[in-house]
């Protein structure tokens, strides 16, 4: 695939819808079992009349998410300047339907009032219809300077327009997700249908911080099975069918480096005969099938930024999931190794460790060991589990959870977001006849998906 054009500047917004389903572009993986599932993609380009920094960040944001979403999509693109039009019918993404998607956004200039992004997304919600059995979601990419506030015409009441629109994307199932490019906060607006309806919101400041948020996004929306990075570099094995390496540049404008296992470099200008190099001022996607086996290594690239998404059939599985975990809870991690979906157990002599590692924004990670599960645990664990529990952290906010496998031969991850919410538990001393009570009020209207405890100085 040639490298893509650049975007010219435009206003508007840009409405991709997206069924996710089926094999994924060679090699950037969805989880397996792969679900149907349907995304809607809203792109809120920032107007002609912007800082000329604000529109390059926002389309290398659109470029990077355009590339990284896999194959054997339908895409359809539509734009709200001139009141809304089509760019391209939808269709099944593949690599022509991308570069031709591209080219279309290039020469895609506003020449009219562009549509309110409320307005926008009612229209969205009406082409989505009810609620599914397949799982769905909802994605802005917008700029730091604001915009798409102004409501529908036909809705008078902004406050009550707002919470209608949230109302409806909760009962159509459809959590909002956002990314904002710059240093601004957003629309105010998209910041309060996220937050009712369970999604979440990233804020990338600068190019550096873009394709590293990109990233995160598309973990949290696909949960893709991973080779761990460390400073050796990632391991990969011979079930390794595909690799996607997505690496943020350290430098803007200085691709990285990619070494195989037999100490032949790779990079956008000498890419192996096989591989697919896509590049923008900021990122590197390296799509690598039927990749070496063995140790590779990468250079300039921001440390701790790099993703290496698999295709596999050797996969790690968690059998807790969790929405939000108070501060106050000991958070419990679970893993299990399946084979083309079954339970797998190393040859003898391959020594596996388990790991979970939590990670803050701007913290210090917490890595506890994972062991099988004992006596209490195991009616709750599938076979082949190993269980850990984190202390009770008293810390709130975004969190990620690493579950790793990492063996000689082989190393694989699962990264799971979660959020660490206020104490779920209010203990209040009171006297009565002489008896001193621990009243334990939880905090109500928050649901955990799947195990944690409470745990106390006493045991």
């Amino acid at each position: 695939m040639k490298k893509p054009s650049t975007i010219a500047p435009w206003a508007g917004i840009v409405l991709l819808s997206v069924l996710l389903g089926g094999t994924a572009r060679a090699g950037l993986p969805q989880e397996a079992p792969t679900p149907k599932r349907k995304l809607v993609l809203v792109l809120d380009g920032p107007p002609l009349e912007a800082p000329a920094e604000a529109k390059s960040l926002w389309r290398q944001g659109a470029l990077f998410l355009l590339h990284l979403l896999p194959d054997t999509l339908n895409l359809g693109i539509t734009t709200a300047a001139d009141g809304g039009r089509v760019l391209l019918p939808g269709g099944v993404l593949t690599a022509a339907h991308r570069q031709r998607a591209v080219a279309e956004l290039s020469r895609a200039l506003p020449s009219g009032k562009s549509r309110p992004l409320l307005e926008l997304l009612h229209l969205v919600l009406e082409g989505l219809g009810p609620q599914e059995p397949e799982a769905r979601a909802l994605v802005v990419l917008t700029w730091g300077g604001g915009g798409g506030e102004a409501p529908p015409k036909k809705a008078p009441d902004p406050a009550q327009d707002l919470e209608d629109l949230s109302d409806r994307c909760r009962r159509q199932g459809l959590p909002v997700y956002g990314v904002v490019c710059g240093s601004g906060k957003g629309p105010e607006a998209l910041g309060r249908i996220i937050a009712a309806t369970g999604g979440g919101l990233w804020v990338a400041g600068d190019e550096a911080a873009l394709p590293r948020v990109l990233l995160e996004l598309y973990t949290v929306l696909t949960h893709p099975p991973q080779a761990p990075v460390g400073d050796k570099g990632f391991l990969l094995d011979p079930l390794v069918t595909a690799a996607v390496v997505a690496a943020p540049r350290a430098v803007p404008n200085q691709p990285v480096l990619l070494t195989d296992p037999g100490g032949v470099p790779i990079t956008p200008q000498t890419p192996l005969k096989t591989a697919t190099w896509l590049s923008g001022s900021t990122w590197d996607l390296a799509v690598l099938p039927q990749p070496r086996t063995g140790w590779w290594t990468i250079s300039r690239a921001q440390p701790g930024g790099v993703r290496v998404f698999l295709t596999t059939d050797l996969q790690l599985q968690s059998p807790w999931r969790y929405q939000e975990v108070g501060g106050d809870e000991a958070l419990g991690a679970a893993v299990t190794l399946k084979l083309r979906g079954e339970p797998w157990v190393p040859e003898r002599g391959e020594p596996v460790v388990f790991q979970g590692i939590l990670t803050f924004p701007g913290q210090p990670p917490v890595t506890i060991a994972l062991e099988p599960p004992g006596e209490d645990v195991a009616p709750l664990c599938p076979p082949g589990t190993w269980v850990g529990w984190f202390p009770p952290l008293s810390r709130e906010g975004p969190a990620v959870l690493r579950l790793q496998a990492l063996g000689k031969t082989f190393q694989r991850e699962l990264a799971l977001p979660l959020a660490l919410g206020p104490p779920w538990y209010r203990l209040t001393m009171a006297a009565s006849g002489g008896l001193h009570l621990l009243p334990v009020s939880p905090r109500p209207l928050h649901h955990l998906r799947g195990l944690a405890r409470w745990t106390s100085p006493g045991g």
